[in-house]
Formats: C-alpha cells, sequence, structure tokens
C-alpha cells in the first residue's frame, strides 16, 4: 500500500541531503513493487538518490548483506516499522559525524555480570547506562559490516545464524572490541516501533530474550573477552 509505513521511511530519509543510495532488504514472498513505484510512493524529489531491492527472505543475513552490497561510506540501517521523523534522521546523522567510529542510534541495552549465576545478561530496561543499541535504526560505518566477516570466528558467525536476533549483541561487540568505546545514543527511545512486538506471543518475547542471555555468554567465550563497554552515568 502507498500509505505504508517503508514508504514513509523512504520518504523521509530518500530526501536526506546526505542520503546516497537506499538499498531495500525485501523480505516477503510476494514480489516487491517496481522501482518506480518506490520513487514515486516514496516522493523522492533527489535525483541523486539511487534505490535497489535485493531479494531476501526470513533467515538472510542484513549485515552479510549490506557488506556484499553497500557502496558508502556509512550505513543508515532501518527496519521497516520503525517510526521516525526528519529531525530525528538528521540529529542522529550530526551525531554519527562528531563519533564516526561509534555505532549511533536510539534505543540503548545494556550487559552486567551476575555474580550469582557468574555469567553475563543482557538487559533492555531503561538505564542511565547502555552498552549495546538495538539495530532497529542505527549508523555506523559501512566498513564495520565488512570486518564482521573477516574477523569474527567462524563457529561465532555460525552460532548467530540460528539466532539472527542476537545479531546486534555481536555487531556491537564487534564495534566496541575496536574503539574500546561506548555506543551513542542519539534519544531515550525504549522501542520505536509498535509493531516491534505485535508479531510475537508473551511466550515468544520470552524465549527471545533467554536466547540473548544464551547469545552474549557464547560470545564471550568465543572471542574470550567481554569487548562491550559501558557508557559513564549521564
Amino acid at each position: 500500500s502507498s500509505n505504508s509505513n517503508v514508504f514513509k521511511l523512504i520518504q523521509v530519509i530518500g530526501n536526506l541531503p546526505f542520503t546516497s543510495e537506499i538499498i531495500i532488504i525485501w523480505r516477503s514472498k510476494a514480489s516487491p513493487p517496481p522501482l518506480q513505484d518506490w520513487q514515486r510512493f516514496g516522493n523522492i524529489r533527489r535525483k541523486k538518490t539511487k534505490i535497489s531491492i535485493l531479494i531476501g527472505n526470513s533467515t538472510d543475513d542484513k549485515i552479510k548483506m549490506i557488506a556484499e552490497n553497500c557502496k558508502s561510506d556509512n550505513v543508515l540501517l532501518l527496519n521497516n516499522d520503525v517510526v521516525l521523523n526528519n529531525e530525528e534522521l538528521i540529529f542522529m546523522h550530526q551525531v554519527f559525524k562528531e563519533f564516526p567510529e561509534r555505532i549511533v542510534g536510539f534505543t540503548p541495552r545494556l550487559h552486567h555480570w551476575d555474580g550469582e549465576a557468574k555469567s553475563w545478561r543482557y538487559t533492555s530496561k531503561a538505564s542511565f547506562k547502555l552498552s549495546m543499541i538495538g539495530t532497529e535504526a542505527v549508523m555506523f560505518a559501512a566498513k564495520y559490516s565488512r570486518i564482521f566477516y573477516s574477523v569474527l570466528p567462524r563457529k561465532t558467525l555460525h552460532y548467530m545464524n540460528q539466532f539472527l536476533h542476537c545479531q546486534d549483541i555481536l555487531l556491537n561487540m564487534l564495534i566496541s572490541s575496536i574503539t574500546r568505546a561506548a555506543p551513542i545514543k542519539v534519544g531515550q527511545r525504549s522501542r520505536l516501533s509498535k509493531a516491534e512486538t505485535a508479531n510475537f506471543t508473551k511466550e515468544d518475547l520470552a524465549t527471545k530474550f533467554q536466547e540473548k542471555q544464551s547469545c552474549i555468554n557464547r560470545f564471550v567465550e568465543d572471542l574470550g573477552e567481554m569487548p562491550l563497554v559501558a557508557s559513564q552515568r549521564s
């Protein structure tokens, strides 16, 4: 539908002065709209903005697709159901220009050590600190998507492919292992879309959350360290 959220996003990002290309990862079984519809319904007025469509499925790895297809130096990665306006994205880009080696976004996450369980824990609860950014809406240097597949252990990538909802943890770990710094939060948004959890039952969400606990500990074991860095109180 021309009123769908994805076209609204295309309209916003397609007309931003810093956007050079838009890569749409199409995961539906139905065929995607033709390119001219994306231009028309997205109301893209900037002729320099290139649009391309990559056909995938629900198990395809978006970071790998970025690594293989993105020609830009930097990536603005957005889920199709996020709700962000022009001002928020411009501010995000301004912050990213100040910290081009960091991952910048809206949804803070945190890790901590559970002394009683003797394991690392992942949490999305509101906190004054953060050590990860959810990848629903983030900016990062495109080089990290290529480093992701050239540096990380193959066994770690294989494990992650079984739990793609853990990919945000591993991406944050990779970037923090290089920068030795915390990510940057540009707004206090614990969630970017009402649809984010609408398609899952409480049991599904509980399972995914528990899987993230397993993922963070498995990644630390494989990497031989906990690379995440918590920000200072702010």
